[in-house]
């Protein structure tokens, strides 16, 4: 059987192809913004790199983490917690901020994703 029979594996791979889509559109949006809002093209790359640095740092934490707990209350909690940060962007609160929390967030994703689909076959 190969991993395109499995219908789990098929799920999750769909689902987390398109998500991955609307995480690129998602930063190319916010760095698009900060970019024509602020008309500094060096603060919209200290934001791209300053989210990758948390991202790089915290991704061991939130493979220990997602390994810790259910890969599914990982992966819900920290969709929540992204959808809230856009939300206080969306309010007006400062962007630096919630862009290096939203890298911090994002580890904890990608080791939580990792994880459950190794766990399809089971």
């Amino acid at each position: 059987m190969t991993v395109w029979q499995n219908k789990n594996f098929v799920r999750v791979w769909t689902g987390q192809f398109v998500s991955t889509i609307g995480d690129g559109m998602h930063t190319v949006a916010i760095l698009w913004w900060v970019k024509v809002s602020t008309g500094f093209d060096a603060l919209a790359a200290a934001i791209a790199l300053s989210s990758a640095v948390a991202a790089v740092l915290l991704s061991p934490v939130g493979g220990v983490y997602a390994d810790r707990v259910e890969r599914r209350r990982v992966m819900i909690s920290v969709d929540a917690a992204r959808a809230a940060l856009d939300d206080l962007h969306s309010r007006g609160q400062p962007v630096r901020l919630l862009w290096a929390g939203a890298g911090r967030l994002d580890a904890a994703t990608r080791a939580g994703r990792a994880v459950a689909v190794g766990e399809l076959d089971q």
